[in-house]
């Protein structure tokens, strides 16, 4: 059992995600230890399946001895049970997946599991009785790590709902969005209709982008609360929108336009915006560019994406009535360079962050949904930057 220990600890995370473990729920931080006096438990009905508020909110038993059995398959469920108790808390189950790393228990068989390889031969000097106590020492120190780091994954895994074919199950319902049929195969024919509709509903939200307003933006700050379930953001589960206050920057050719005719706006807050921008128009045009040949992979009309200046915060763009805007602080500092051309490495950011904002055309806040249709815009039109940059030999 040790060595099955050591081999979930050694494997890939695509692998052991692949045999149903929940790893993206367990390589999160766990939270800090709340170091006050722990509330009384609030007892919990296993036959209801009913949750109630406690400190330490568990599925419930069943989803418990369900995990526990898929750490430890070859243990006696009925022996799970009773180390459990009635109504086990996360610090109990935490304790019990330490305990069966650490222990022999009772098999499915009738026999009992050894927690690691604790026969050996009698020592035939002081020197090896040293040796052989030392690698016992090294094995224990190895499995209470080992136990340790289990039961905290445990932990980290229930105090977020679910077993680890639970989370598989809704991770599936997400990312395989195509037609399903319980009574068989779903012919070849309706997958890549389906896919093709997909294709037809993300083309559609790029020539339902709208020209960029010519005053600027003026919006305050917005929380979104309808949050869907299931999403976790941490906090009070709100997600900020931030607010935008930008004006049009008259600029050089004083069209308020680069020299390719895409617009440029500058913050309202911020007097030193102007500056900046004057200052760097040339890479400024440098950006435009660069939206401009995206536009082109997009097929997107160059007159619904601009260009704004934000000195401070931490928006690179938004999308406003879905007209797209492009923070230039960013390329100004991430990708501009006034010897070189801008590189794969600068089209594929920027790629990315314009599939982003096209997403926020069928959804605002930033949820699985959104992430879904990210996702599909960057698999629709990868091919057609990976053909851009070829072509063009950017490296």
């Amino acid at each position: 059992d040790s060595f099955f220990f050591g081999s979930l600890l050694e494997s890939p995370l695509d692998q052991l995600r692949a045999r149903g473990f929940p790893v993206d729920r367990i390589i999160r931080p766990s939270k800090p230890a709340f170091s006050g006096t722990a509330a009384p438990e609030t007892k919990q009905s296993v036959d209801s399946g009913k949750k109630t508020e406690s400190n330490s909110e568990l599925p419930g038993k069943d989803a418990s001895v369900d995990t526990l059995q898929q750490m430890f398959p070859d243990c006696d469920e009925s022996y799970i049970r009773a180390q459990l108790g009635d109504n086990p808390t996360l610090d109990r189950v935490q304790n019990v997946a330490e305990h069966l790393a650490l222990n022999s228990y009772p098999k499915k068989n009738g026999k009992a599991a050894s927690a690691g390889n604790e026969k050996s031969t009698q020592p035939s000097s002081q020197a090896s009785e040293d040796s052989s106590s030392d690698k016992k020492a090294t094995s224990q120190r190895s499995k209470l790590g080992m136990a340790r780091g289990l039961g905290q994954a445990l932990g980290a895994m229930l105090s977020h709902g679910g077993t680890a074919s639970q989370q598989n199950k809704v991770r599936s319902a997400v990312t395989h969005s195509g037609p399903s049929n319980d009574t068989g195969a779903v012919p070849p024919e309706r997958d890549a209709a389906h896919q093709q509709g997909l294709n037809d509903r993300l083309k559609g939200q790029v020539n339902s982008c709208k020209k960029v307003n010519p005053g600027g933006v003026s919006s305050p700050e917005t929380i979104l609360t309808d949050i869907p379930k299931g999403l976790d953001r941490g906090g009070n589960g709100c997600e900020v929108i931030p607010a935008q206050d930008i004006k049009p920057f008259v600029g050089p050719y004083q069209t308020g336009k680069t020299s390719n005719g895409i617009k440029v706006f500058t913050s309202r807050k911020y007097s030193s915006s102007e500056t900046f921008l004057a200052e760097h128009f040339q890479a400024v045009d440098v950006f435009a560019t660069v939206l401009q040949r995206l536009c082109n992979i997009f097929s997107l009309d160059k007159s619904t994406v601009a260009i704004f200046h934000d000195p401070s915060g931490a928006t690179i763009a938004f999308n406003a009535n879905k007209s797209l805007h492009f923070n230039f602080r960013f390329f100004f500092s991430l990708h501009f360079n006034a010897r070189t051309a801008p590189d794969s490495s600068c089209y594929s950011y920027w790629f990315t962050v314009m599939a982003h904002e096209l997403a926020h055309n069928f959804v605002s806040a930033h949820n699985k949904e959104h992430g879904f249709y990210t996702e599909s815009y960057v698999t629709l039109f990868l091919p057609k930057l990976a053909a851009f940059l070829a072509q063009n030999n950017i490296k």
